[in-house]
């Protein structure tokens, strides 16, 4: 569980990184924007951003099934994506720690009425 993502200063690259320190691209799952993942906003490319930490997150730190962890992430991306995401600036990171602790404070079920 020990993962970082992380947007490295001065490139446009987002990345996850291990525990042991390899690095490789964050997968971008296509839900608001085509184009890009980007932090510092709450438009489609921050939603994509999101919502692509959260799938990576569920699945590799929560040993989800990929389609449950993509049904999760979309349950809370919105969130994530105001909580964190908008506020993000060049250089960001955060830690599958922070992560679940923001996670075990919000419900992954959607009521219906």
């Amino acid at each position: 569980m020990d993962r970082t993502y992380t947007n490295p200063k001065g490139t446009e690259t987002i990345c996850v990184i291990n525990g042991a320190g390899k690095a490789k691209p964050l997968r971008h799952e296509m839900e608001h924007s085509l184009l890009e993942m980007r932090a510092g906003n709450t438009g489609n490319s921050g939603h994509d951003l999101a919502i692509s930490i959260l799938t990576e997150y569920f699945h590799t730190c929560e040993y989800m099934d990929p389609k449950d962890a993509r049904m999760y992430a979309g349950w809370l991306h919105h969130q994530f994506c105001f909580d964190f995401v908008a506020g993000w600036k060049p250089g960001w990171s955060i830690t599958a720690a922070e992560i679940k602790r923001w996670v075990d404070t919000h419900p992954r079920t959607v009521e219906t009425t």
